[in-house]
């Protein structure tokens, strides 16, 4: 094999114009074939979509989180709805106020049709959204040791 790269390198050293022709050559095939790659920037594109995995496909369509920010916003024992409400609308006009071009849509409250939407399709697709880990902490939990230490 090496008297092979040997005789290569012999034959390009009396041609020296010739060698750097193919030379030329072949990085501007390499440069044209890396000029033409594109890059996918949706990663459920990664699965391959076949019957098995159709609703999995479907599901991720469907929520996608990826642009979202959700706020959580939660009383105190002390408080009442009232100010739990009204501090969640200076949270939103303050959002605005300051950030009112970056923002699309903000959503202060879910409707209960949303709400009951979201939770059949939840119940619906649940084995997809949940891991190993998840079965596990489950039946944990419903063991009757847990069951009676939680009630």
């Amino acid at each position: 094999m090496h008297n092979f790269y040997f005789n290569t390198y012999q034959y390009f050293k009396s041609k020296k114009w010739f060698g750097l022709g193919i030379l030329v050559v072949l990085m501007a095939g390499l440069l044209f074939v890396a000029s033409k790659i594109q890059f996918e920037e949706d990663i459920n594109k990664l699965i391959p979509i076949n019957k098995d995995n159709a609703e999995f496909q479907k599901v991720l369509k469907n929520v996608n989180f990826t642009d979202k920010i959700i706020v959580n916003i939660t009383k105190e024992d002390d408080a009442s709805v009232d100010d739990l409400t009204n501090y969640a609308s200076q949270f939103i006009d303050s959002i605005n106020a300051s950030s009112n071009q970056y923002i699309k849509k903000i959503q202060g409250q879910v409707q209960t049709d949303d709400l009951q939407e979201t939770a059949d399709f939840i119940y619906k697709n649940l084995p997809l959204f949940l891991d190993e880990n998840d079965y596990k902490t489950l039946a944990d939990k419903i063991d009757k040791d847990s069951i009676d230490a939680t009630t």
